[in-house]
């Protein structure tokens, strides 16, 4: 069975992770053997979710390259995406985009080899490095006759796609605090609350968005143990004690004794918080 490429990306970067798309198609990889579901063809099939197709993709081992931008870094099932390819050992190529720089992504996620688009050397280096892994992994060998005009298209059209994620971003809410709970059926909000006798979250907040919910902190690994990936979720509760919602997100590489800041999504935004309940859903 041929290998599939799978695009990693936020939803609101489409725009750029489209490109990626059309680069890859353009240069010969049949577009059956990619998996980029911000496009209706090559995405979820209907009747299917998106985690249960992320689960078969990963285990059919693919090629999978992660459009790595600010929003990316926020979202939890990016980061589960990536955490999940790193522990199962499938090929990754990670791109990091502007304004993040690799310093940045390498503090979050690990010290690994980070292309950026960048830089014209940062963009030559990249597409010369994508064009190998093309061979190597996807057996695809793109001549130069259809592998430079794909990559001049891309340069064209990538300043247009980076200005349309940069708009996106700012739009984004600032975060505020937690507010105390007035009824003692609700869960306290402390000043650190802890997970598991190896974890503690602390500097809880929340961040509400024009489409999701965002709890946002920083959690610590009291261990001796290191983890590739810890999953968290949070239980967010009204006023009076009632569930309004639910917040999920992960974090990729915790070692002993660290600590890493983490943010944690909801499906749609939630209004009405008055606090909420943090724990983890697993560690490995």
């Amino acid at each position: 069975m041929a290998r599939r490429v799978f695009i990693s990306h936020a939803a609101s970067d489409k725009p750029l992770a489209g490109l990626v798309e059309r680069l890859l198609i353009m240069s010969g990889v049949p577009r059956d053997r990619v998996f980029y579901s911000s496009d209706r063809a090559t995405g979820v099939p209907a009747g299917r979710g998106s985690r249960e197709v992320l689960k078969a993709m990963l285990r059919d081992d693919p090629f999978v390259i992660e459009v790595i931008s600010t929003t990316f870094m926020t979202r939890p099932m990016c980061l589960m995406e990536l955490g999940a390819a790193w522990v199962m050992e499938v090929p990754t190529f990670p791109i990091v985009v502007p304004p993040l720089s690799r310093a940045e992504v390498i503090a979050q996620i690990g010290d690994v080899h980070l292309p950026r688009l960048g830089s014209e050397d940062e963009l030559d280096e990249l597409f010369d490095e994508l064009h190998g892994r093309l061979l190597q992994h996807l057996e695809v060998t793109a001549q130069a006759s259809v592998w430079n005009p794909a990559v001049r298209d891309f340069r064209r059209d990538l300043p247009q796609a980076l200005a349309a994620l940069d708009s996106a971003t700012s739009q984004t809410a600032q975060p505020d605090t937690i507010g105390d709970a007035p009824s003692s059926s609700v869960p306290a909000q402390d000043d650190q609350q802890r997970l598991s006798p190896d974890l503690v979250a602390h500097k809880i907040t929340k961040q509400a968005g024009a489409y999701s919910t965002d709890v946002l902190g920083e959690l610590t690994n009291e261990s001796g143990r290191d983890f590739q990936i810890v999953l968290l979720s949070a239980t967010l509760y009204n006023a009076t004690g009632g569930i309004v919602g639910t917040a999920n997100g992960s974090i990729n590489g915790l070692p002993g004794g660290q600590t890493k800041t983490f943010r944690l999504s909801s499906a749609g935004r939630v209004d009405g918080i008055a606090t909420m309940r943090l724990q983890t859903d697993g560690q490995m």
